[in-house]
């Protein structure tokens, strides 16, 4: 199962694997301490709330150190793990099994699709949830449900929701809601981990940015967002809820794109005798290796405090490209921001205040 979505003609299924493990963004290793992570302060409605006590959590343990697990594995490795039957609901059910008998979690032995939204309605309700959704997510929920299933109901009592909001200027979002309640784990996993060198962003623009938020209607949730892929975590009542969302460009967006680049490539050449853009890149990018080679201290104190000034600087020290070339590079970025498409903190915010936890009660 693995996170796929059917499709109710044709039964198609769309890959959500690759989401899923994009939304922890590749991270390695297991939970490690997360002081100074994310920023402090706190009001309700406001980014300003450090509450780490969320990483303490057994089913966030567990689903992070699933997460870290399945990062570990070479494809050789995760080719002798992973369960394809059609009836698999975990890609390594054997993992699930030791983290859960760690952790004293249950997980699921079977689910059902969720094909109408009658179904989920009465799900909600089953859970005294009805309402959760609000207005806005409901009826988007209904729209994906016209051609897709709606997501999956599991024995353990957790509940799947994968909803589809298009946005022709921004790019369409697919939104990931997994409502697990208190000792389960985790269905849609997570992990808020720092950085490290193994796992470093290519590019400033990569970077991510981590924060804590306090929804208006309640709940505790961190949250990570990094290019067009952000996550959420949180505690609402007796329940672990898991939001994902990715962003990716509308085909018109898409066409607008690739003929930027286009031009752009003919630009790069005529400018400075390199052949594309994509080149360009790397040979503007090619100080942060170095940087991690001369000043690995500093490097990991960037990602740590989440800032992109100090891991440019040190990239921008070491890069091989020219001054002329690293102003061709910013000048074609400018061009191409408005073809970009980013999942932001107040993409996560928004999403999260159109949710009604004040039924978590």
């Amino acid at each position: 199962m693995d996170n796929m979505k059917s499709k109710k003609t044709g039964n198609r299924k769309l890959l959500l694997i690759v989401i899923a493990l994009a939304v922890v963004l590749v991270i390695v290793g297991i939970v490690a301490a997360v002081t100074g992570v994310f920023s402090g302060g706190g009001k309700s409605g406001s980014a300003k709330t450090a509450d780490s006590s969320l990483l303490q959590a057994p089913e966030y343990k567990a689903s992070a150190e699933y997460e870290a697990y399945l990062d570990g594995l070479s494809d050789e490795e995760l080719d002798k793990v992973i369960d394809t039957s059609d009836e698999a609901i975990y890609e390594a059910p054997a993992k699930v099994k030791e983290l859960c008998e760690t952790y004293g979690l249950k997980y699921a032995a079977k689910a059902t699709d969720l094909t109408s939204y009658e179904q989920v309605e009465k799900e909600l309700e089953a859970r005294k949830l009805s309402g959760f959704l609000g207005d806005e997510l409901s009826k988007q929920l209904q729209t994906t449900m016209k051609e897709y299933d709606g997501g999956y109901v599991f024995d353990d009592g957790e509940l799947y929701l994968e909803i589809e909001q298009e946005d022709e200027e921004r790019g369409n979002v697919l939104l990931l809601l997994n409502i697990t309640p208190k000792g389960v784990f985790p269905y849609q996993s997570s992990s808020f981990q720092a950085q490290d060198k193994d796992a470093a962003p290519q590019t400033v623009e990569d970077m991510m940015k981590n924060f804590t938020y306090q929804p208006k209607s309640g709940g505790d949730f961190i949250c990570r967002t990094q290019g067009p892929d952000g996550t959420a975590f949180g505690k609402a009542g007796d329940y672990y809820i898991t939001m994902a969302m990715t962003r990716e460009p509308s085909d018109a967006k898409s066409e607008e794109y690739e003929k930027a680049v286009e031009k752009l490539d003919e630009k790069v050449k005529k400018a400075v005798g390199i052949d594309s853009l994509d080149e360009l890149e790397e040979k503007v990018y090619s100080g942060i290796q170095t940087a991690w080679e001369k000043e690995p201290d500093a490097m990991q104190e960037a990602l740590d405090n989440d800032d992109k000034q100090q891991y440019q600087a040190l990239q921008d020290k070491y890069t091989t490209a020219s001054k002329e070339e690293l102003a061709l590079y910013e000048e074609c970025k400018k061009e191409l921001e408005p073809q970009e498409v980013y999942v932001t903190e107040q993409d996560l915010q928004d999403t999260l205040n159109k949710l009604d936890f004040s039924k978590f009660v």
